[in-house]
């Protein structure tokens, strides 16, 4: 935007460049907005970390919007001012550095909720392995239950044949 009002006049060629500028500063918010919200609404996130990525956020959407109004207001005379341009300058300083340290606070939520994400699958699967018992100890429990089902199938057994008998004696 800044070579486009070069000599301070803005011609129609230029508001197009500037309109094309205006359209890749949005495109850019919705992909910042993207990312915060995936990650802002990921659980994975610690709550600390949640807080600076929403004030990280909060300061990029506010100088974007101020960085696109004053845009909007400099083109709408068609002259940019000397003073327009030192502002432009500073805006757009800004913006590049508020864009950047979103991205770095995005950066740290998404290491987090990679490193908690790894963790908690870790420790489930630490727990399966917990619960893991060998052949061996399968085998016992089988021949343990086995052995208690053979004995209990006998006992029941018995019990009807004793039954049988009874009703044969007494037929």
């Amino acid at each position: 935007v800044g070579g486009a009002v070069a000599d301070g006049i803005i011609e129609e060629a230029e508001i197009l460049i500037i309109q094309n500028s205006i359209n890749q500063l949005n495109k850019e918010k919705e992909d910042v907005d993207m990312i915060y919200n995936t990650l802002y609404n990921n659980n994975d996130v610690p709550t600390d970390i949640k807080r600076n990525l929403k004030t990280k956020y909060d300061e990029y959407v506010a100088i974007h919007r101020n960085l696109i109004t004053f845009i909007n207001n400099m083109v709408s005379d068609k002259v940019a001012t000397e003073q327009e341009k030192a502002n432009f300058n500073n805006l757009s300083s800004s913006y590049s550095t508020k864009l950047a340290e979103f991205k770095n606070a995005a950066n740290i939520a998404l290491v987090m909720a990679n490193k908690n994400y790894t963790d908690t699958q870790f420790n489930v699967l630490d727990g399966k392995i917990e619960m893991r018992v060998t052949s061996q100890e399968v085998k016992g429990l089988i021949n343990t239950n086995l052995e208690e089902s053979k004995a209990y199938s006998d006992t029941l057994f018995q019990e009807c044949q004793n039954q049988i008998d009874g009703v044969v004696e007494t037929y």
